[in-house]
């Protein structure tokens, strides 16, 4: 079970991630158009 958590931890920590990359790629790109 221990190992089920963790895979979903780091499976959320992966999806925050890629939301940051996405805004802070949004923006970027809305400051330079």
């Amino acid at each position: 079970m221990g190992s089920k958590t963790n895979s979903s931890k780091a499976v959320s920590a992966l999806g925050y991630l890629g939301l940051a990359f996405l805004v802070a790629a949004g923006f970027l790109f809305y400051s330079l158009a």
